[in-house]
């Protein structure tokens, strides 16, 4: 690589470089490509970023802190025995996790599960710092070196991209076939760098679920949410932060993000090098889209004794723009007398479309417009909560919706449905388009003629999803 040399694993059914460390950084500081002496090997997966096992309210128990700052590795999977001068597809995947739990070493969500089958293709999966590490603004507290350290771990990100560019070759992938595709918080990271300049070039195609163009804040967002850290941490000390042990600033990050409502406190914000505020006058990517949500997305944030701190929950999800939500639910609900099902049924609506399905209807009739191919889907099957689609797909049947909604004698449908969606995503990355000849024909979303996907044990074209979704939330969605 152009790092230094590598050795890898021979896996059944692919060949493995994992752990590749591709690039280090500083606390807070953007990061910078990696050289080394000598051969790395590349045979298990390297460090995870500082984080928890977990995101919002903190669990009864013991908590675990997991991970090092030193986290900027990446791991490749390609296919065995590719003929010299071979050029197959890439996929990046970007994982989720609310920017502040997740790494590149999720089994089920690995290489080596995507090419079970041998689909022609190169695998890929990078770490970013997540939490304080990567999105916090720390400028005004450590000086001008550190401006813009909020949007360290999308930097992290492109950083990853421009290595694969640079070396995927190397594995018998193609740089100039690369689609880069996410989930919930990877999504948005996948959704956002579409408006980034400085990946323009990296990557070709997109998948993204659950997520879209949709949590940029300003500036004095990121700095208010600092100062409620700080608080938290008990100093403002730039040589005491620096040098502080990083389980020191996670436990404050604990205490920071220990609501039900912390999902988007860790974010990209709005920088003229990076993400500027006009890029919907500067959209310049094109590539093939393809797009999705679930109907129920927030359906388990309600659950339990939701309805009694639900001021508190919507509060923290949306911020300043909070009432946006509690007017939808108002217009929804009437004047009813309703029952707490009913009420956490129109909140489930609400919450889901403010999160999530309006922004992926939004981004998916902005990229037509800009003569971009779309395919927006709607995961209608079972629960159908956040990132369902994503979960069947890779089989993680011990997450927590698919364990709680699916019985035994669901999982031939269940598994029926997750093949069904990996075979139109692996389509999508070698072709551009996720139509298979002989199966259900896939339209196209247009602005004219918004039609959607439902994906269910037996898939159907929703032939005009206008008003689908609630249109009349904020171009954004969080701003403290």
């Amino acid at each position: 690589t152009t790092g230094g040399l590598i050795e890898g694993i021979e896996k059944e059914n692919c060949n493995a470089w994992l752990g590749i460390p591709f690039a280090k950084s500083e606390r807070f500081l953007p990061p910078y490509l990696n050289n080394w002496e000598g051969t790395v090997p590349c045979k298990c997966y390297g460090s995870k970023p500082v984080a928890t096992t977990f995101y919002r309210t903190k669990p009864a128990g013991d908590i675990t802190l997991l991970g090092n700052e030193d986290c900027l590795n990446i791991n490749v999977w390609a296919p065995k025995d590719l003929p010299e001068g071979a050029r197959v597809p890439v996929v990046v995947n970007i994982y989720g996790g609310a920017n502040q739990i997740g790494s590149n070493a999720n089994v089920a969500e690995s290489g080596e599960r995507f090419l079970k089958d041998q689909p022609a293709m190169v695998y890929v999966s990078a770490n970013y710092r997540l939490g304080v590490f990567g999105f916090m603004e720390w400028g005004k507290v450590l000086g001008e070196k550190y401006r813009g350290s909020s949007n360290n771990g999308m930097r992290d990100t492109i950083l990853a991209l421009e290595w694969v560019r640079d070396n995927i070759a190397k594995f018998g992938g193609d740089p100039e076939n690369v689609t880069l595709m996410g989930l919930s918080a990877g999504a948005k990271t996948v959704a956002t760098l579409t408006i980034c300049p400085k990946a323009r070039g990296l990557f070709h195609k997109i998948i993204c679920e659950s997520g879209a163009v949709q949590s940029l804040r300003p500036i004095e967002s990121a700095e208010k949410l600092t100062e409620q850290y700080l608080d938290i941490l008990g100093t403002h000390d730039p040589q005491v932060i620096l040098n502080m042990d990083a389980y020191k600033l996670l436990d404050a990050q604990i205490t920071l993000s220990n609501f039900e409502g912390s999902t988007l406190l860790y974010g990209t914000v709005f920088d003229d090098k990076l993400f500027p505020e006009n890029w919907k006058e500067e959209f310049a990517w094109n590539g093939p889209a393809l797009l999705g949500s679930s109907r129920n997305e927030i359906k388990s944030s309600f659950n339990g004794a939701f309805l009694q701190q639900v001021d508190k929950t919507i509060d923290g999800l949306f911020g300043v723009y909070s009432d946006y939500a509690r007017a939808e639910y108002k217009r929804l609900a009437g004047d009813k007398e309703l029952s707490e099902d009913e009420q956490r049924k129109i909140w489930t609506k609400v919450g889901s479309d403010f999160m999530y399905r309006t922004y992926t209807d939004r981004f998916a009739t902005f990229l037509s417009e800009h003569g971009n191919n779309v395919w927006n889907y709607s995961v209608e099957y079972k629960a159908a909560t956040h990132t369902y689609g994503f979960n069947l797909m890779c089989k993680k049947f011990g997450h927590a919706a698919l364990k709680n909604s699916l019985k035994e004698e669901d999982m031939p449908n269940a598994n029926k449905v997750g093949d069904d969606l990996k075979a139109r995503y692996v389509q999508f990355i070698q072709t551009g388009d996720p139509n298979i000849e002989g199966q259900l024909a896939w339209p196209q979303w247009y602005v004219e003629a918004k039609k959607k996907m439902c994906i269910d044990v037996e898939d159907y074209i929703n032939e005009d999803a206008t008003g689908d979704v609630i249109e009349s939330f904020p171009e954004y969605m969080y701003k403290i």
